[in-house]
C-alpha cells in the first residue's frame, strides 16, 4: 500500500533520488478533451481538476477533426472520451479514430489499424507529437468510474512501494531456448537500463527461471505485486485482444485473461499505468471488451493502460520496453509525455545482434524486413488508454553525496524543502543463476522470492 508522509530517499550504490509527486510545466500547457453531449457532464471533475493543475483546458463535443481544426495552437494533450465500433457512427457514445495502413509481414494480417495517436501527428511525419489517450467509455457511469480512478490515484501521496515495477515477460512461443534467452536479456536490460532507484519484480514465462514461480500462479501474482504498488507494470510477449499469454506448461498455455484482471483488480486503490508490448490487448474498436479496456474499466486496476490495436512486431516491442525504462531517468513526469520519450528513442535504437535474431521471426513478405518502417509503424500503432496528462510517481533528482568506507557506507542529503523522512536502501544480493527453478510449489514460491529480493532494496545499517 502507498505509505505516507513520504518525502524523500537515499538509494545506496546506486542512485540518489528525492521522491515526490509530478507537477506541470513551467509554461501553461493546453490540455484538450473531445467527447460526446451524452457523456460530457461525468468529465466535468477532471476538467477542473486539470485547470487547477494549471492547464489551459478545451473541452469540445464536436467530431475529433473538427475540433481540432477550431484550436488556436496545437495541444499538449489530447482526450478522447468515447467508444469506437463501425457501423455505430449514430450511437451517443460514438468519437471516431483514424485508421493507418498496416506494414505487413504475414499475409493473414488486416491491411489497416486503428490509430487515436495519429490524432497527435500535426506536422504529417507519421510519428506523433502531440500525447493522445481515450476513455473508451459507452456511459456516463463508466466515464464517471475511470474519473474517480484518475483522481484518486492522482491525490494519492507516493511511497516507497510506489518505485516498484512489476514485469510479466510471457513465453515468447519461440522455443525453449529463445525463452531462455530472452529471460536473460530481460534481466541484462532490466539491470542496464532501469534507473537505480527503481525495483523491479520479475515473472518470467521461462519455465527453468526462478523467476517463474509457480506458472499457474503467474495471473494472480502479477495482480498481487501491482496492488502492493508500483511506479508501473509492463507485460511482454504475445496476446490476444482478450488475453496475454504468461507461460506455457507441457504445451499448455497459462493465460491472464478478461477474468483475472476483473476478478483480481475489483477492489483497492488504483495502481499505476501498466505498459502491454504485445498484440491487439488494446483494440478498443470491438464489441467486445479488450484486456487493456477491462484493466481500465476495473476500481483497483491500472490508471491508464498503453497497449496495442493490431498486430505488433516483437523487434520494435523489444526497443520501446527498453527505451521506456531508459526515459523513466529523463525529466518528463506525465503518462503521455513518457510515453513519447520511449517511442522518439526506440526509433533511433539499434542492436545488430537483436535485429539480426528478431527481425524475421515472424516471417516477412518481402526479400527484407524494413525495419525503419516497423519502428515507425509502432509509434501509431499503440493506444493509451487514459488520460495522458496522468502524472507519474517518478523521483526527482536529489542533491546528495554517497561514499562507502571502511567503517560502512557515509552519504550526505541536502534536505529538500517539506521533507520530513529519510530513507536509505542498499541492495545486496546477487541474481540467481538460469536453470535452479524446482517443480515443487512451495520451493518454487520460495526460489521467486528469493530471485527478487536481489533487486530489492533493504534498509541501510
Amino acid at each position: 500500500m502507498r505509505g505516507r508522509n513520504v518525502a524523500w530517499i537515499v538509494v545506496c550504490a546506486l542512485v540518489v533520488s528525492c521522491l515526490e509527486a509530478a507537477s506541470g510545466a513551467a509554461e501553461k500547457p493546453l490540455w484538450v478533451a473531445v467527447t460526446t453531449q451524452a457523456l460530457e457532464p461525468a468529465l466535468k471533475p477532471l476538467v477542473g481538476k486539470r485547470a487547477d493543475d494549471g492547464f489551459e483546458t478545451v473541452v469540445s463535443t464536436k467530431p475529433v477533426d473538427k475540433a481540432l481544426a477550431e484550436l488556436a495552437r496545437t495541444p499538449n494533450y489530447l482526450l478522447l472520451v468515447g467508444d469506437y465500433e463501425k457501423g455505430k457512427e449514430g450511437q451517443p457514445w460514438f468519437v471516431a479514430t483514424k485508421w493507418v495502413k498496416f506494414y505487413r509481414w504475414r499475409q493473414t494480417q488486416k491491411t489497416q489499424f486503428a490509430s487515436d495517436a495519429a490524432w497527435g501527428n500535426s506536422n504529417a511525419d507519421g510519428v506523433p507529437e502531440v500525447a493522445v489517450g481515450r476513455i473508451s467509455a459507452r456511459t456516463r457511469e463508466e466515464v464517471a468510474l475511470v474519473v474517480t480512478k484518475i483522481l484518486s490515484y492522482e491525490k494519492s501521496e507516493p511511497g516507497l512501494d510506489d518505485l516498484r515495477l512489476p514485469i510479466l515477460t510471457g513465453a515468447t512461443g519461440y522455443g525453449p531456448q529463445m525463452d531462455m534467452f530472452a529471460s536473460q536479456v530481460l534481466l541484462s536490460r532490466t539491470r542496464s537500463e532501469m534507473p537505480g532507484w527503481c525495483e523491479p519484480r520479475i515473472i518470467c514465462g521461462d519455465v527453468n527461471s526462478p523467476y517463474c514461480g509457480v506458472p499457474q500462479e503467474q495471473p494472480a501474482v502479477f495482480n498481487r505485486e501491482m496492488k502492493k504498488g508500483c511506479l508501473m507494470a509492463a507485460m511482454i510477449g504475445h496476446a490476444q485482444a482478450d488475453a496475454f499469454q504468461a507461460v506455457v506448461v507441457e504445451q499448455r498455455a497459462v493465460n491472464y485473461m478478461l477474468d483475472d484482471a476483473q476478478a483480481g483488480l475489483a477492489k483497492g486503490e488504483p495502481t499505476g499505468p501498466a505498459f502491454i508490448f504485445a498484440c491487439l490487448a488494446g483494440d478498443f474498436t470491438g464489441a467486445q471488451c479488450s484486456l487493456a479496456e477491462m484493466m481500465l474499466g476495473s476500481p483497483g486496476g491500472p490508471v491508464a493502460v498503453v497497449a496495442a490495436t493490431a498486430e505488433s512486431h516483437p523487434l520494435p516491442n523489444y526497443y520501446a520496453s527498453v527505451s521506456l525504462m531508459k526515459s523513466l531517468k529523463g525529466d518528463k513526469r506525465r503518462i503521455g509525455d513518457v510515453w513519447l520519450d520511449a517511442q522518439a528513442e526506440a526509433l533511433k535504437a539499434k542492436d545488430a545482434m537483436i535485429e539480426t535474431m528478431m527481425a524475421d521471426v515472424e516471417g516477412k513478405l518481402e526479400q527484407q524486413i524494413d525495419v525503419g518502417r516497423l519502428k515507425h509503424q509502432q509509434t501509431l500503432l499503440y493506444e493509451i488508454l487514459g488520460d495522458p496528462a496522468t502524472p507519474l510517481f517518478v523521483p526527482a533528482p536529489l542533491d546528495a553525496t554517497i561514499e562507502r568506507t571502511d567503517s560502512g557506507w557515509r552519504w550526505k542529503a541536502t534536505k529538500p524543502e517539506g521533507a520530513t523522512r529519510l530513507y536509505v536502501g542498499v541492495r545486496t544480493g546477487a541474481p540467481p543463476a538460469a536453470g535452479s527453478r524446482t517443480n515443487r510449489p512451495e520451493q518454487a514460491r520460495a526460489a521467486y522470492e528469493k530471485a527478487n529480493s536481489a533487486m530489492a532494496f533493504v534498509p541501510a545499517e
